[in-house]
């Protein structure tokens, strides 16, 4: 996490979107999502990330010839497993193992495999994204860079190292790109006016149908977001 003195702003330009893409166009692309960092930092910034979303619009941008992603995970955790299904499913390389337990804490480190994956695999790609904000990737980023590639970091905006960033090709906020992970969110239709100008009694109310009462909670898909 970068500290208060380190921390980058994000740039002032218009549309880091089209910038972002711009840049990818044609390139040979890996990504690399460290998702414990991504985690704990989209979560406490309130960022639901729809990874198919992601996926698809990387696809659409670049070419895409890796997307890989690290966790660690309860196997007994019924609601993870389904969410590392439909990354599978989406074409996500997914590298993971079982969170090790300990009496006061848990540990599920993947910064040794994820690092050791963007080396062997620098055949693939022109420009490596890496989604973390972890400072301890500043040195597999440095020696990508000595090995010529581009390397290019999507953090979250006050959660991400300025060490990161001084190593780095470019850098991109993921609050400031949320068109990348997505979907565009569909007008809301303005509800009709009730006719009756008072208000209705406890017993018109009782009157009124299940589905009706309910319907503030129908129609709201919820899209695939990060556990």
């Amino acid at each position: 996490m970068a500290s208060k003195e380190g921390f980058i702003p994000p740039r002032n330009t218009n549309d880091l979107v089209n910038n972002f893409k711009n840049n990818l166009e044609g390139k040979k692309v890996s990504i690399y999502i460290d998702s414990a960092n991504l985690y704990f930092a989209s979560n406490i910034a309130k960022l639901k990330i729809d990874f198919i979303q992601l996926a698809k619009w990387f696809r659409k941008n670049c070419r895409l010839t890796g997307l890989n992603f690290y966790t660690a995970f309860n196997p007994d955790d019924p609601k993870q497993l389904s969410f590392l299904k439909e990354l599978e499913d989406e074409n996500y390389r997914i590298i993971k193992k079982p969170i090790k337990v300990f009496e006061t804490s848990k540990k599920g480190n993947m910064d040794i495999e994820l690092a050791v994956d963007a080396i062997l695999q620098k055949d693939m790609y022109e420009t490596l994204i890496l989604l973390s904000g972890d400072g301890d990737f500043s040195y597999l980023v440095q020696a990508l860079s000595s090995l010529g590639k581009e390397t290019i970091i999507l953090g979250v905006g006050g959660f991400t190292s300025y060490e990161l960033h001084q190593e780095a090709s470019d850098y991109y906020f993921l609050n400031r790109i949320t068109k990348v992970w997505q979907k565009p969110r569909k007008p809301r239709k303005s509800a009709a006016k009730p006719t009756k100008s008072k208000k209705a009694t406890s017993e018109e109310t009782k009157k009124l149908p299940k589905k009706q009462s309910k319907a503030k909670d129908n129609g709201k898909s919820k899209p695939i977001i990060f556990f």
